[in-house]
């Protein structure tokens, strides 16, 4: 029972996969926007159910502020679908969810606890825009809360902190800081090394298909070749070996023992043809002073 909202969030995410396919993006960016996607589904609900308890609770602006950051965050999230680069609207949106969180940190609420909320700033800033983007982002946000710690008070009405819960503040949002810095750099490390080995494996997959082309392609060749020399050797009878011939009459003898005349033992053992003429001796001799010779 404990797992059902874990599932449920993973079913928003993968639906959120399938429907980003046809988005105008790049991989790195449907990466982003999935982190982005992932920090609505965790945190727009969460928003929205503060934001109507705060105004249940008496704390009608602060409710309202709630309420309309996260609008506007699902705004942005229906008009990064049409564009290409989404790195401006993240970058509108982190600004916007750093200004809540810094009101907060000066709200403070009940002992301050709405200051905790501060501690989900360092994912968002570097996994939507990068390690270094991500540090100015963090290091505008401790400057804004040192701010709001040593400058404000006495100025504008902000919630007195105790020294003890600042310092523990502060040191708790640099190493989460750092775990996140952490965490991004890992995730782009692993990336380019994924990419850089796709990219190997994609020239090796071109080489082995042009390899199996040249393969196929002698193959064909092949096959071609020894259809030619079954044709020429189905036209072929050779006559080898010892012949038996008659000294007198000329006739052969086959492998059954009978006579045969020249011609007719070639015919059947080649595909000789024959066409009778007379050669110059015999004409001379059988038709003396007929034959002239030529």
């Amino acid at each position: 029972m404990t797992l059902w909202p874990i599932h449920r969030v993973q079913s928003l995410l993968l639906r959120f996969t399938t429907l980003i396919h046809p988005f105008p993006m790049d991989s790195e960016e449907k990466t982003r926007f999935l982190n982005f996607a992932a920090f609505l589904v965790l945190g727009v609900p969460t928003m929205l159910l503060f934001g109507i308890l705060d105004i249940l609770h008496g704390q009608p602006v602060f409710g309202g502020i709630v309420l309309g950051v996260a609008a506007v965050l699902l705004i942005g999230l229906y008009l990064m679908r049409l564009t290409r680069n989404a790195l401006v609207l993240y970058r509108i949106s982190g600004v916007i969810y750093a200004g809540l969180l810094l009101y907060m940190l000066a709200v403070g609420g009940e002992d301050g606890s709405k200051a905790l909320w501060m501690f989900t700033f360092p994912p968002v800033a570097f996994f939507l825009v990068g390690n270094w983007e991500g540090f100015w982002w963090n290091s505008a946000m401790l400057t804004g809360a040192l701010g709001i710690f040593w400058f404000l008070p006495g100025r504008l009405p902000v919630h007195p902190y105790r020294g003890e819960f600042i310092a523990r503040l502060l040191a708790s949002y640099f190493i989460v800081s750092v775990i996140a810095y952490w965490f991004e750099y890992l995730r782009q490390h692993y990336r380019a090394e994924m990419e850089s080995r796709q990219a190997h494996l994609e020239e090796e997959r071109a080489a082995l298909l042009q390899a199996m082309e040249w393969r196929l392609e002698a193959e064909r060749e092949k096959e071609v070749v020894i259809l030619e020399l079954r044709g020429a050797l189905s036209q072929v009878k050779q006559l080898s070996g010892m012949l038996p011939i008659c000294a007198s009459c000329k006739k052969i003898r086959d492998d059954r023992g009978y006579w045969k005349q020249l011609e007719s033992y070639i015919r059947e053992h080649s595909e000789a043809e024959f066409s009778h003429g007379l050669c110059p001796d015999c004409a001379n001799h059988l038709y003396p002073g007929i034959y002239s010779g030529r």
